[in-house]
Order: structure tokens, then sequence, then C-alpha cells
């Protein structure tokens, strides 16, 4: 799929002269103290004929050019450019939605955001769940608003799926070899699936609470899109294969990029918010379709991974990492380290 570029992950080259001098080491997926606290995730990347370090969702054709962000670059008026996401440009992304987490009514946008951006690591997942709690309040803070008999049906099936992906990360941290023959993750994602699709339809439809939508859509896609990669990927090293549902599950997350999609999720945040100013709404909206783009191009890394890296390695990235950093086998570029993950000839 990258052709000639490389496969990597990026840190921090603060975090490069940490591991070298000793005072942190790389653990689930991110740079650690030497305390066990987390110091910085390492980044999924691309690395383009050392020319330039990429996010993967500008590796992926239907993807690039796809965010309308340009308001952080070129005013309101432009917000409608599309724009390369590039990891720098996500920098700024995340500088925008930021502040949203001020606002009650867009907080889900800032809160989506954040936990895609976690990276593709297991801790990464975890921090997601962790999110996921504060959507499940956010949807509560609804009552007031809006019918409490919907509220007290949409926060059940929200918990018991945030405690479905909680229980499948139990199992897929572990790397059990059984993997493809537990029929609970399949289930579980069959399950968010066909939630995702029905409130998708009822959104567009303005059949549901535009705010409920929001927080009920992408505080489910973002863990369900890594449920779907971990599970899918340990599946792939075992069968050689994906899951029979797994571009079904993937079509979830295309909606959601559709042209379609976004138009309507457009209309709801210019229209429906008149006490917020201009450039929190394209902050959301913006925040909203990376968070979702993000994960489809996450995707389309470790398909790629998994064609690269054998299983063995694939489990200990650790310490394919942490080699790499020691032995000087990466490349430097503005603040990043840039770490390929083949192996140079």
């Amino acid at each position: 799929m990258f052709g000639e570029q490389k496969i990597a992950f990026t840190v921090s080259q603060k975090a490069i002269n940490l591991v070298q001098s000793g005072k942190a080491v790389i653990s689930s997926g991110g740079v650690r103290l030497l305390d066990g606290s987390l110091a910085e995730l390492a980044k999924p990347a691309v690395e383009i004929a050392s020319k330039s370090v990429a996010s993967p969702i500008t590796m992926v054709s239907s993807l690039a050019n796809n965010v309308q962000s340009g308001f952080i670059q070129h005013g309101v008026n432009k917000a409608n450019k599309k724009l390369d996401v590039t990891l720098e440009t996500l920098d700024r992304i995340e500088q925008a939605v930021g502040a949203l987490s001020k606002s009650n009514i867009l907080s889900w946008a800032s809160c989506a955001f954040s936990m895609a951006n976690c990276g593709i690591s297991i801790a990464g997942f975890y921090m997601t769940l962790k999110k996921m709690d504060q959507i499940s309040a956010q949807i509560s803070a609804l009552s007031d608003k809006i019918d409490r008999a919907i509220i007290s049906e949409m926060m059940e099936r929200y918990d018991r799926y945030r405690l479905n992906l909680n229980s499948d990360l139990g199992l897929l941290q572990t790397f059990r070899p059984e993997v493809s023959k537990t029929p609970s993750f399949e289930e579980h994602l069959n399950e968010i699936a066909a939630f995702l699709k029905r409130t998708i339809a009822e959104f567009e439809a303005h059949e549901i609470d535009g705010i409920l939508g929001c927080n009920l859509i992408f505080g489910l896609a973002v863990p369900f899109a890594q449920d779907i990669r971990e599970y899918s990927t340990q599946f792939y090293y075992e069968n050689r294969r994906y899951p029979a549902n797994y571009l079904q599950w993937v079509g979830i997350l295309e909606r959601i990029n559709s042209d379609t999609f976004k138009s309507y999720l457009k209309s709801f945040m210019l229209y429906d918010h008149p006490e917020l100013g201009m450039e929190e709404r394209y902050a959301a909206f913006s925040g909203a379709i990376c968070s979702n783009q993000l994960q489809l191009g996450n995707l389309a890394f470790s398909q790629e991974l998994v064609k690269q890296l054998p299983q063995k390695e694939y489990i200990a990235l650790d310490d394919l990492i942490s080699y790499k950093i020691h032995n000087n086998q990466f490349r430097e570029e503005s603040k990043l380290a840039c770490i390929p993950l083949t192996w140079d000839n």
C-alpha cells in the first residue's frame, strides 16, 4: 500500500534523549519514566523517501486532503479548504479542539479527538476506555433536555458496549492463539456496528437529538475502530486473512467519513449552536471528522504492519523500537524522531 514509504513510529526528540540516557524505557507502546508513568505514546507514521514524516491518514487515497480544518491556518472564511493532514497539522488541530473541553455542548468532539490520538498500542486502548467514561457522563447530563426514557435506554446500551470493549481488551492484550475461536469478539463488534449504523441514519434523518447523536457516534466509533484493528490483526496472524465481517465493520467508519454524513454534521454544527463562536463550531467539526479519519488511517497502517512484521516482532514491538533507538536507527525531523519498523538492509 505504501510503496516506497516505510511504516514507522514517531516520538519526540526529548523522548529519544530520555531513553538513550537511561531515564526512560519503551513499554506498552510508549515512553515510560523509570517510575512507570507514561511520558509519551509512540504514534504511527509513514516515512516518505527520506523527505518527510506523515500521519498514516495521508497515505490512504480516500482520506488524503479530506479534513476541513483550514480555519486553523487561514481563517474562518477559508474553513472549507482541504488540507493534507500531517503530524504537524494534527498538533494544530489538537490545540484548537483542546479548548472545546471547556464547553459542555461540544466537549464530545474534544473527547473523541483525544481518544483517536492515543496511537495504536494497548496502552492507547486503555486511555480510550477512560475517555469513554467522560462520554458516558456527558450523555447522562443530557437527561435535563431529553426524555429520560430515551437517555436511560441509550446509557444502558453505551455502558454495555463500553464493558464489552473492556472485556475484549483484557483478552487481546494476552495475544492468545485462540483469538479467532473466541465468538464474543465478533458478537461485540457486530452489535456495535448495528447500533452505529442505526444511530448514523437517525442523525442524518434528524430523528435523534444532535448532541446525543454526536456523543454516541463519536464516543463509540473510536474504540470500535481500535477493537476492529487489534482483533483483526491477531486474527490475521492466526489465519492469514481478515475476519469475514471486516469490510462491513470498516464500512461503518467509512460512512462517517462520507460526504453525505459530513454534510449533515457540518449543517448541524453551523446552524444548531448560535450561542457558540464560528471557530468553536469549526474546531468541533474538524476534530470529530479527523478522529474518525485517524482510525481509518491506523487500520490501513496496521494492515501494512502485519504484512511486513512477523508476529513475534509485532508482539515484541517495544523491544524492536528500543533496539532501534539505542542503535541510532532513526531519523530526526523538526521536533520528532521517526523510527522505521522494518529492518535496514
